[in-house]
């Protein structure tokens, strides 16, 4: 995620350099342009600059046009950034894939003690050739909920910032009424926290730096949310990443 907003950046620079010219250059431009208006019949000038420009229209509303200096300008630099994006591309596809999202569909327990499963599904999503998988179900029974879903990033690692924040830092919280913290569940690195006040809290793991198990809670105990983690088979979810 992080190069692609770099390249979308660096597309707006790409813009900014055709559009707006160095201070020194348009006074230059705007000197000349005043002494050839001066020379040149209205008529003549109009028929030259429709000659040395190129007009983008957004709406009627919302033009732009282009000197023949500024377009070259912006057919290379848009040429650089589509080698970029290949590149990024092939970066990406060189990677692990993600596994199917029918498989980690699989791992989700068909309930939960006396909870029944009362939503299933799954999906695969791709841009640029990064590609994740999804699965998630949710139990209820009365007003209790629990919700739970496995994430498989692939080889985008980037998106763990995204799907588990936690991953890199160290938290250690606690209070009168829950508590806060990473640590660490059957070798997998692991956060967890609980609010007694709310009844509800979260446990997640990552495996193989790829899988995501998420498990969220409401009007639950704490010890719901260990009882609904120990539904799922970590082994099998590690097995599915040498696939």
């Amino acid at each position: 995620m992080k190069k692609a907003f770099l390249l979308l950046f660096g597309f707006s620079l790409i813009l900014t350099s055709c559009f707006s010219p160095s201070n020194e250059q348009e006074e230059q431009e705007q000197e000349e342009q005043q002494a050839k208006q001066e020379e040149e019949p209205e008529e003549e000038q109009e028929e030259r600059d429709k000659d040395n420009s190129i007009s983008i229209s957004f709406g009627e509303d919302s033009k732009i046009e282009l000197s023949d200096e500024s377009m070259d300008k912006l057919e290379n630099g848009l040429e650089k950034l589509a080698d970029a994006f290949k590149n990024m591309e092939v970066n990406v596809e060189t990677d692990a894939k993600a596994v199917d999202f029918r498989k980690l569909k699989k791992e989700l327990p068909s309930s939960i003690g006396w909870m029944k499963r009362t939503s299933f599904e799954g999906e695969r999503a791709g841009i640029l050739g990064i590609k994740t998988s999804v699965a998630n179900a949710t139990y209820e029974s009365g007003t209790k909920e629990i919700k739970i879903s496995i994430a498989d990033i692939g080889g985008f690692k980037a998106a763990l910032r995204g799907l588990a924040i936690w991953s890199e830092l160290e938290v250690d919280k606690e209070n009168d009424y829950g508590y806060e913290r990473t640590t660490e569940i059957e070798g997998h690195k692991a956060f967890e926290k609980y609010d007694s006040r709310k009844e509800e809290g979260e446990i997640a793991l990552i495996i193989q730096d790829r899988i995501v198990v998420t498990v969220k809670g409401e009007n639950i105990e704490e010890d719901d949310l260990r009882k609904a983690l120990k539904k799922i088979d970590l082994d099998d979810l590690e097995d599915l990443t040498d696939e």
